[in-house]
């Protein structure tokens, strides 16, 4: 074990410590706002990475926020350098449109598999308006443009939020 691990390793609580020196098999980490979750990772990853023959590319990293992804990646490649650019981090909504490209072909629609900026989303919100009867109220237009089109992107928005 390098010093530096070592240091990173004292940092740790008792707990802490038995997930990072624990490297057989998947582990999952639960743990509130800022109690040390990354740090714990980064270094569990970092051990095993030392002290076994697992390669990089089949380690894989999930957590909720993007700030979370991008502190364990930086803290990895501080602490090994370039293998840890082929460890796998990701938020876990990440991961699920990650599965989606990687297992397209088996599904039977056409899946948006990445986020949609807002004039694709007036233009998806548009074709769904057209397929509707003209006396649907909410296909009512005004200047040749539906009226009620930014009322349903907030309600979407809505919708996403809850």
């Amino acid at each position: 074990m390098s010093a530096g691990f070592l240091d990173r390793l004292k940092l740790l609580n008792k707990k802490q410590q038995e997930a990072v020196l624990h490297i057989d098999g998947p582990m999952v980490i639960r743990a509130g706002p800022g109690t040390g979750k990354t740090q714990l990772l980064t270094t569990r990853v970092e051990n095993i990475l030392t002290k076994t023959d697992t390669a990089p590319e089949n380690i894989l990293c999930l957590t909720f926020t993007d700030s979370a992804n991008e502190t364990m990646k930086q803290r990895l490649f501080s602490a090994i350098g370039n293998p840890a650019r082929k460890v796998n981090f990701y938020t876990f909504h990440g991961f699920g449109s990650f599965i989606i490209n990687k297992l397209h072909e088996y599904s039977d629609e056409s899946i948006l598999l990445n986020p949609v900026d807002e004039i694709s989303s007036y233009q998806i919100i548009e074709k769904l308006l057209d397929k509707l009867k003209y006396t649907n109220p909410i296909t009512t237009k005004w200047q040749n443009n539906y009226y009620y089109i930014n009322y349903i992107r907030t309600v979407f928005s809505w919708l996403k939020q809850s």
